[in-house]
């Protein structure tokens, strides 16, 4: 870029802390990469934005999966990158109390815990995400202009594009490399026979929904899923019909013609299936007319065989609960007053007007696989962590 904007330059290089202390001094004039917040209270002039990093919690040694687990910790971050309030703010929103220190080396705490953008945590074992990280940009410490002005036409023209471009490519290559790594023998042989898979989606639901215009499926699931097949060179697919009964997927499932589902994992399941670590939390809701006063003989609407048909067992009386057969009918059985409430995955629905919606149940969506998928479920979840 610099070359073909008739630029001359030297390249000097380094680490990133040796590199950093002689940007500061002015015996390096560029530096890139580095983030508008990394140097606070020293005058440095600014390229236009190039790309953003995802900030990552890394440890060789420390298996952090959740903000919870930080509590009592130490963190370590590097010394001028200008992260420490966004970290401690972090902390302080999810409750946990943790010391963030500063230091000059973060190889030296490689071990324990850090802090940094995914650029400098790829090589790590373990990692946990934690947000983005401001946009990465040029750095000059002289006054003229007339440099970032051609680096800031350049990006325009055509390098934000090669610089992002390459950036996701690297990061996927190192996310494949890591995933790999981490397989056993007997998972590497098992991915080499698997070219493809049947894989079925709920039709509505807050993982999984059908989108008609498109004639396919969107949502936390269908995202996982098509992310970790194109990685894997898996070719997915999605063999059950839209609007299709959930018993005739599960039994298609059991049958072993599909692949995975998503599901709670609700007691009585773990004797028929095996899971996957928590893929996320999903929330059913209980949708009523506002004033709506349920008494004792109070009917509440579910759709047939659903996770709320299986929650609603638990709270209300086998009598009290009417089964509809797809939401349709569950909505108009609401509209009618044949039921003074539903409970359904979808808080949307409350958007039918003087109706309210309320938090009734959350709980754990895993993918499940048949007992004798054990290998492909370690691969699943190993894929999940790193891809």
């Amino acid at each position: 870029m610099l070359a073909e904007e008739s630029v001359e330059f030297n390249v000097v290089k380094g680490s990133r802390n040796d590199i950093t202390k002689k940007f500061l001094t002015g015996d390096i004039n560029l530096i890139f990469p580095i983030r508008k917040n990394d140097f606070p209270g020293i005058k440095i002039n600014y390229s236009d934005n190039v790309y953003s990093q995802i900030l990552h919690i890394a440890s060789n040694k420390e298996n952090i999966r959740n903000m919870e687990a930080l509590s009592g910790k130490i963190l370590y971050i590097l010394r001028n990158t200008g992260i420490k309030k966004s970290i401690q703010k972090k902390l302080k929103d999810n409750n946990v109390i943790a010391n963030v220190e500063v230091v000059d080396d973060l190889k030296k705490y490689s071990n324990q815990i850090i802090i940094d953008s995914s650029s400098f945590t790829h090589d790590l074992n373990y990692t946990f995400m934690i947000g983005k990280v401001p946009f990465t940009v040029f750095g000059y410490n002289r006054e003229s202009p007339d440099l970032l002005n051609k680096i800031n036409k350049a990006l325009e023209k055509k390098y934000f594009c090669i610089f992002n471009n390459h950036k996701e490519k690297v990061e996927q290559t190192l996310r494949k490399e890591k995933f790999f790594y981490s397989l056993t023998t007997a998972e590497k042989k098992y991915l080499e026979n698997l070219k493809e898979i049947n894989i079925a989606y709920e039709e509505n639901s807050t993982v999984s929904h059908y989108i008609p215009e498109s004639k396919s499926y969107g949502g936390v699931l269908p995202l996982v899923w098509n992310e970790i097949a194109k990685d894997l060179d898996l070719k997915l697919n999605i063999i059950n019909e839209p609007y299709e009964g959930w018993d005739k997927i599960v039994s298609r499932f059991e049958n072993g013609e599909i692949k995975s589902l998503g599901v709670a994992k609700f007691p009585g399941r773990e004797n028929k299936y095996i899971f996957s670590n928590k893929l996320t939390d999903i929330h059913t809701y209980k949708i009523y007319k506002s004033d709506c006063k349920e008494n004792v003989d109070s009917k509440i609407g579910v759709i047939e065989e659903s996770i709320e048909d299986y929650i609603s067992k638990e709270y209300y009386p086998k009598e009290n609960i009417i089964r509809y057969k797809n939401k349709v009918e569950l909505i108009d059985a609401l509209k009618r007053e044949d039921v003074k409430s539903i409970l359904h995955v979808n808080p949307d629905l409350s958007g039918i007007s003087g109706y309210n919606s309320e938090i009734f149940y959350s709980f754990p969506i895993n993918l499940a696989f048949n007992k004798e998928d054990i290998i492909f479920k370690n691969i699943f979840d190993k894929a999940y962590i790193y891809i």
